[in-house]
């Protein structure tokens, strides 16, 4: 993802396994994001709404894609070891999207799978 300043930060998810609930990344569509909580981390974060059949996606902080349970996480650059794709420097990429993104509302676009979501 681009942000309006010209960083580019990474996303980490799971795969896509037909929109299951908390097993799956969302489909390909367009979304309203909106300023949100992340009770399991106790902190602000931003929701994913409209998603079919699917509720609590949330952007935030995590760096496997095991620390997902079907949401965005967000992080500095992908990684690739032979335990697969990872992310890195979550916290700080996080704060980054947060000082952009965190207080007003926006709309995301999923456009392609390639290997996780673009």
């Amino acid at each position: 993802m681009t942000m309006p300043n010209g960083l580019t930060l990474a996303t980490v998810e799971r795969p896509w396994l037909n929109n299951q609930v908390r097993i799956s990344c969302i489909p390909i569509g367009e979304y309203r994001c909106e300023p949100s909580y992340y009770h399991r981390g106790g902190y602000k974060a931003v929701a994913v709404t409209q998603v079919p059949g699917r509720t609590q996606i949330k952007f935030h902080i995590g760096n496997w894609p095991r620390n997902s349970q079907g949401c965005i996480l967000v992080n500095s650059e992908h990684v690739y070891n032979s335990n697969g794709m990872y992310g890195i420097d979550s916290k700080r990429a996080f704060d980054i999207f947060m000082g952009y993104y965190g207080d007003k509302p926006f709309h995301l676009s999923i456009v392609n799978y390639a290997g996780g979501v673009l």
